[in-house]
C-alpha cells in the first residue's frame, strides 16, 4: 500500500536528516576555533599582559636604583684665584659619578600599590575568562541554531519529495475514478505549502551558517554534529559554581585592589625616609680627593592644602563602589544560573511531552494507513496524519536541540566551560 510505503519513507527521511553530510564540526572544535579567531579575546589578553607589566613596573619602584652620571659645566672664566676660587673660576668642570638611591620608608605605600596592581592583573585575567565563557555561549547558540535548521531543511525537502509522489499517485487514481478531484487538489495544496516552507528554512540556514562562520573564522560548508547530551547539574551545585565564576572573582579582586589603594592614600600622612649615595669616578679641583658621599633624607608632611584628605575620600568612594559592584555581580550570577536552570527544566519537560505526542502521532499514522486499506478513511486523512507526524517530529527535534543549547547556556552561566571544577 502506497500510504504505508509513504509512512515508512517519511520515517526514514527523518532519521537520515540526523546524519551529517560532509566534514563534521563538534561544539568543542567550534569553540576552539572561535577563541583563536576572536579579536575581543585577543585584546583582553593584551590587557592582562599590560597589567602584568604594570606589576613589574611597581615592583621596580621599591628596588634600589643605580646609575652612572656624567656632566660638563662650562662658564666664562674669571681667571686667577687659588683653592676653592680657582675651582669655581675654571671654564669647565667635568664630573662623573655612580649614584645609588634607595627608598627606606614611606608607610609601605609602594607595597600596597604593588598588591593593588596584582589584584588588578588577576581581575583582568578573570574578566578574560568570563569573556571566554560568554563566547562559548554565543558559539553554542549559533552551533545549535545551524544544527536545528539543517535538520529541519533536510526533513522538509524529504517531505516535498514524498508529497509530490503522493500527488502523482492520487492523479493516477483519479483517472481511474478511484479518487476524487478534491483529494488531488487538497494534496497539491499540501505540496505547495511544503514547498513554500523550503525558502524560509534555506534562508535561515544561510543566516545561521554565516553567524557560526563569523564566530569561528571557518569557511563553509559547516556541518555541526551534536555530542551526547550531558546531564544537567543540580540547582545547588549550579548556584555554588555561579558564586565563584570569573566575573564575580574579578569584582572581588577589584574590591581588594581599591582597599589596598585606600590604605595607601591614608598613609600619605606618614613620614618618609630615603637614602642616596654617590661614588665619584672623576672630579677636579679641591674636591678631587673626595670619592663618595651619602645623604639620608627624612620628611614629615604637615599640610598639603587638603589634597591628602581629598585623595583619602576619593579612595574610600572607589572602595564603596567596588563593594556595590561585587554585590551586583554575585546577585547577577545567581540570577542567571537560576534562569538558565529554569529554562532548561521547562524545555526538558516540553521535550518529554513532545516525545509522547510524537509516539501518539506515529501510532495514529500507522492506524490511518491500515484503515485506508479497509476504506474507512480517505487518502487525505492518511496524508494529514503524516503531516501531523512530521510537524510533531520537527518540534521534538527543535526541543531536543534547544535543551542541548540550554545545557551549554547553563554551563556558561555558572562559569564554564573553562572554570575550575
Amino acid at each position: 500500500m502506497r500510504a504505508a510505503v509513504l509512512f515508512l519513507a517519511l520515517a526514514a527521511a527523518a532519521r537520515a536528516a540526523e546524519v551529517p553530510a560532509g566534514p563534521s564540526l563538534t561544539l568543542p572544535e567550534a569553540f576552539a576555533a572561535a577563541k583563536a579567531q576572536s579579536e575581543a579575546l585577543a585584546a583582553s589578553q593584551a590587557g592582562v599582559e599590560e597589567a602584568e607589566q604594570r606589576v613589574r613596573e611597581l615592583w621596580g619602584a621599591v628596588q634600589p636604583s643605580v646609575a652612572v652620571q656624567g656632566s660638563e659645566f662650562l662658564q666664562d672664566s674669571m681667571g686667577g684665584g687659588a683653592g676653592v676660587q680657582s675651582t669655581l673660576n675654571r671654564p669647565d668642570r667635568p664630573e662623573a659619578k655612580l649614584t645609588l638611591a634607595q627608598p627606606l620608608f614611606s608607610g609601605f605605600r609602594e607595597f600596597l600599590a604593588l598588591k593593588a596592581a596584582r589584584t588588578r592583573r588577576d581581575a583582568s585575567a578573570a574578566d578574560l575568562e568570563r569573556a571566554s565563557s560568554l563566547l562559548y555561549r554565543d558559539v553554542a547558540r549559533a552551533f545549535h541554531d545551524l544544527l536545528s535548521v539543517q535538520h529541519e531543511l533536510a526533513t522538509r525537502r524529504a517531505t516535498v519529495v514524498l508529497t509530490a509522489e503522493r500527488v502523482k499517485d492520487l492523479e493516477a487514481r483519479a483517472k481511474l475514478g478511484r479518487s476524487r478531484a478534491s483529494e488531488v487538489l487538497q494534496a497539491k495544496v499540501l505540496q505547495s505549502e511544503a514547498e513554500a516552507q523550503l525558502p524560509d528554512a534555506a534562508g535561515r540556514e544561510r543566516t545561521t551558517h554565516e553567524v557560526l562562520s563569523f564566530l569561528t573564522g571557518l569557511p563553509g560548508p559547516l556541518t555541526p554534529v551534536e555530542a551526547q547530551a550531558a546531564p544537567a547539574p543540580a540547582l545547588e551545585d549550579a548556584l555554588r559554581r555561579a558564586r565563584g565564576r570569573a566575573d564575580v572573582r574579578a569584582r572581588r579582586d577589584d574590591l581588594a585592589g581599591t582597599q589596598f589603594l585606600e590604605r595607601a592614600a591614608r598613609r600619605e600622612r606618614w613620614p618618609t625616609a630615603s637614602l642616596g649615595g654617590n661614588y665619584y669616578l672623576k672630579r677636579i679641583g679641591f674636591q678631587e680627593d673626595i670619592k663618595w658621599d651619602v645623604t639620608f633624607l627624612a620628611s614629615l608632611p604637615l599640610y598639603s592644602g587638603g589634597g591628602a584628605t581629598a585623595r583619602i575620600a576619593e579612595a574610600g568612594s572607589r572602595t564603596r563602589a567596588a563593594e556595590l559592584k561585587l554585590k551586583g555581580a554575585e546577585r547577577l550570577a545567581e540570577s542567571e544560573a537560576r534562569r538558565s536552570y529554569a529554562r532548561l527544566e521547562a524545555e526538558l519537560e516540553r521535550g518529554r511531552a513532545l516525545a509522547s505526542a510524537a509516539e501518539l502521532a506515529e501510532r495514529n499514522a500507522k492506524a490511518q494507513a491500515e484503515e485506508y486499506k479497509l476504506g474507512v478513511v480517505t487518502n487525505l486523512d492518511v496524508l494529514g496524519s503524516l503531516t501531523s507526524l512530521q510537524n510533531v517530529r520537527l518540534e521534538l527535534e527543535r526541543s531536543r536541540l534547544e535543551a542541548s543549547y540550554l545545557r551549554a547556556e547553563l554551563e556558561a552561566a555558572v562559569g564554564g566551560p573553562e572554570a575550575p571544577r
